[in-house]
């Protein structure tokens, strides 16, 4: 990139890291902050962290918009204070993008208003197999993971007597997992805590025609899929 070009996108930032400051936030709860930076997809530039406006008010509204129109990122998370927020999101950053080369065309860049865990090592970093299993156990239930060409599930099956993997031809199962539509994402294998993340459970007859959706939950409300699953086991077990 020439000089003057570089110079010129260094001031552009100045200037938005300037407006980001000067907006009158105000934290909808205690210790929310929003770290605003740019995703150069293997690196960040930190341009700011401010209290998050409230939801669903114009200073919500207006952060977005500033951010979306400057193709900008935020991080949303719970912190101690701004400084603490601050080296959080880079933690974060540097573990998601780990193997990320300089400039590389396919880096998935970061949307403003991105929610992540507050704190490794917590429930939240907790992958999705991790915290459906530890929710199962609590019930007595067995959970197994299965995958197929990048995706990842949780099966149950039917028959919670057997210790094998379940049978999915010629006996009824159910399948779990979070699905993302942004990026078409099917998966068990990372924390939940991408905009747009929220449970799946499928239920199939084994009979090889297809499943159907029981229920679909935000992340947050991970007991509401458990009590299903109890539900739909509890005649097998009568």
């Amino acid at each position: 990139m020439p000089s003057s070009s570089r110079s010129t996108v260094v001031d552009e930032l100045r200037t938005t890291a300037q407006v980001v400051a000067g907006l009158p936030t105000r934290p909808y709860a205690p210790d929310q902050w929003t770290v605003v930076f740019a995703d150069f997809g293997h690196d960040l530039l930190v341009l700011g962290t401010l209290p998050t406006p409230a939801s669903c008010t114009e200073q919500a509204e207006k952060l977005f918009d500033l951010l979306f129109t400057q193709n900008l990122a935020s991080y949303d998370l719970t912190a101690p204070s701004a400084e603490a927020a601050e080296r959080r999101a880079r933690e974060y950053f540097t573990a998601e993008r780990a193997g990320v080369t300089p400039w590389a065309d396919t880096a998935v860049a970061a949307v403003p208003g991105t929610v992540i865990p507050a704190q490794a090592g917590a429930d939240e970093a907790k992958t999705a197999e991790e915290r459906v299993v530890q929710a199962l156990t609590e019930r007595r239930i067995t959970a197994h993971r299965d995958d197929d060409v990048g995706n990842t599930w949780l099966v149950i099956g039917n028959d919670q007597t057997s210790n094998g993997f379940p049978m999915m031809v010629g006996a009824p199962y159910l399948a779990l997992y979070v699905y993302n539509a942004h990026h078409d994402e099917v998966t068990v294998d990372r924390v939940p805590a991408r905009p747009g993340d929220e449970w799946r459970l499928l239920a199939g007859d084994g009979t090889g025609g297809g499943e159907r959706e029981l229920m679909t939950r935000p992340i947050p409300q991970l007991a509401d899929i458990v009590d299903a699953i109890s539900v739909w086991l509890a005649p097998a077990h009568d």
